[in-house]
């Protein structure tokens, strides 16, 4: 819920999707879920990794994924979920992801910026996210959601090489390496994006040494 966003910082708790790293918290302190909860949370995860076939995917993930089924998780209420199809709102704004978003390949990996406009609140902003990683093939992507006039920022990564959690530490936002989130009250989204640029630029770690350090442009599209 993007009017909700974490403020807590983790500098712990890297690996893994969200749900996965709550329900550690909750197993640490020795809690039990009911199965609605437990439903919720495998929703999260199912979510965050696409069903578990995203790259960034791992053994914590499928292992939290089989605890809760013990605490009594639906898969019929999760098929159910994933078996929806899009809503005309969703696919409004998935519309949208998709039309404004530029690739770019920095330091040899590439990444793809996008953002979108909606006078209302996004719920499932995460899930439209995964949504159009899995139609486009992305291991990267960063999305700028102008909500009400608010603006906030969306980080994806199945990549070491960019640490979603860092990139939105530089925004005052929080999260985890392969997923994170930020408000940004005091940018203009083209702000924003310039800024995310120079930090990808200096932060990111090149897969091959001999990659120009430069930034290219991939593809003919422009921003506006």
């Amino acid at each position: 819920d993007l009017h909700s966003f974490p403020t807590r910082r983790s500098s712990d708790l890297t690996n893994g999707a969200t749900s996965t790293l709550m329900v550690r918290l909750i197993r640490g302190q020795h809690l039990v879920l009911t199965p609605w909860e437990a439903t919720l949370m495998a929703l999260g995860i199912y979510d965050s990794t696409g069903a578990f076939l995203a790259p960034g995917t791992n053994r914590e993930d499928l292992r939290t994924a089989s605890w809760l089924l013990g605490q009594g998780a639906h898969l019929e209420t999760i098929a159910r979920y994933f078996s929806r199809a899009l809503t005309e709102r969703q696919a409004e704004l998935l519309a949208q992801l998709q039309k404004n978003s530029a690739p770019y390949v920095i330091h040899g990996i590439r990444v793809v910026i996008t953002w979108l406009e909606s006078r209302e609140y996004i719920d499932d902003a995460q899930t439209l996210l995964q949504r159009v990683m899995n139609m486009d093939g992305l291991e990267v992507l960063f999305a700028f959601m102008t909500i009400r006039g608010a603006l906030h920022f969306l980080c994806r990564s199945n990549l070491p090489e960019i640490n979603a959690a860092a990139i939105a530490r530089s925004f005052g936002g929080s999260g985890q390496a392969a997923e994170a989130v930020a408000s940004i009250p005091d940018m203009t989204r083209e702000e924003a994006e310039e800024k995310l640029l120079r930090l990808l630029q200096g932060s990111v770690r090149p897969k091959d040494p001999l990659v120009r350090s430069e930034e290219r442009r991939v593809g003919k599209e422009c921003r506006s």
